[in-house]
């Protein structure tokens, strides 16, 4: 309490005291220690005295410090890597590696593996289709390897997983598991499409062309239709391309450019990049080719989607459940989207392409 003598009398301002871990023990009826752990994170404690616990905390408006957040995950940081705890990285893909086919999905396990190691914690792989494998199955391997935190990762189409999710901090890799409302990382999608839109007008393409399969958008939550349909509505209807929005082969492709005669082309499918040098479409004079899902080593323009920066968003909001004690599906999710990157090969200038010549 602080007090001073004006002009108009005595002043008095009364400063409230942070409550303290003390406090908190005193309103639930624990010891301090056990406040400690709960606050900690620590999977030893009852997930009824950690409610309790966090009821009085709230009931006391108390805010664990920060700073020894920061300090506590640099000490574990510091610990031998082998003997850090378990976040489970887990898959459903009809083969145990079936996921690491597609280069953005391992790059994903990549970054979450990279970020655990950071906070002290370690990555391990586990495949939700592992033979003899039942989700109650599962559930007691994760509760005799003490893991309490998994990360799911990109899943195909329509696939179900099915665990107590109520005993785990979670946290999925895109929007392919839409039936399952916890916390996720994505890249920013819609920014992605339209960042590429906006670097291939202003390289004066007018006559874009889409090369997205249906599959594809609905696995990205439908980003790739939104930012296309955003800008056709921007453009005259002569200048809008048929979408191509089946699984493409080569046949079909290259009868859908020849009629079309697209300046551009945006896609996530690469095969078709080969089959336009197979046909001698010259790239970039007579038609530019970008990439949504860009590697950044690889030829081909377009959008690096930094799913390495993925991965790690997903194991950051894990690991914040795990600080906080905090289990199970979250009232109001959170999708944390990561910004992808620009990058510039040799598929994107040159002139548009003349439709009387590519049909000869």
């Amino acid at each position: 309490m602080f007090c001073w003598e004006g002009e108009v009398g005595l002043i008095v301002r009364i400063v409230k005291t942070p409550a303290s871990i003390r406090d908190v023990a005193a309103r639930s009826g624990y010891s301090k220690s056990t406040v400690s752990l709960v606050f900690r994170g620590d999977p030893s404690i009852p997930k009824e005295t950690a409610d309790k616990i966090w009821r009085a905390a709230r009931e006391l408006d108390y805010r664990p410090n920060p700073l020894v957040v920061s300090l506590v995950s640099t000490l574990r940081a510091r610990k031998s890597r082998s003997a850090g705890p378990v976040i489970a990285y887990l898959t459903s893909y009809p083969s145990r590696t079936g996921w690491k086919r597609n280069r953005t999905f391992e790059r994903h396990f990549v970054g979450a593996r990279t970020r655990c190691s950071e906070l002290g914690y370690r990555l391990e792989h586990f495949w939700f289709r592992e033979p003899g494998m039942t989700s109650r199955r599962l559930e007691q391997v994760f509760a005799a390897r003490n893991i309490h935190g998994i990360v799911l990762g990109p899943v195909p189409t329509g696939t179900l997983i099915e665990l107590d999710w109520q005993r785990f901090a979670l946290a999925k890799i895109g929007f392919s598991l839409s039936s399952l409302p916890i916390h996720a990382a994505s890249n920013h999608q819609l920014r992605t499409i339209n960042v590429s839109l906006e670097k291939l007008v202003a390289a004066g393409k007018r006559r874009i062309g889409f090369l997205l399969p249906s599959e594809d958008d609905i696995r990205v939550d439908c980003n790739w239709s939104a930012g296309r349909l955003l800008y056709e509505r921007g453009i005259a209807a002569a200048d809008r391309v048929p979408v191509f929005d089946k699984s493409p082969t080569r046949k079909a492709m290259l009868r859908w450019y020849y009629e079309h005669s697209p300046d551009a082309i945006v896609t996530t499918r690469m095969e078709i990049f080969r089959w336009l040098r197979e046909a001698e479409v010259k790239i970039p004079e007579e038609t530019s080719v970008i990439d949504l899902d860009a590697d950044p080593r690889g030829e081909i323009s377009g959008m690096d989607q930094r799913s390495e920066a993925v991965g790690a968003a997903a194991v950051d909001l894990v690991v914040e459940q795990l600080n906080y004690n905090q289990r199970g599906l979250p009232s109001h999710p959170r999708t944390v989207l990561t910004e992808g990157v620009w990058i510039e090969r040799g598929t994107t200038s040159g002139t548009c392409a003349r439709p009387d010549l590519l049909l000869k």
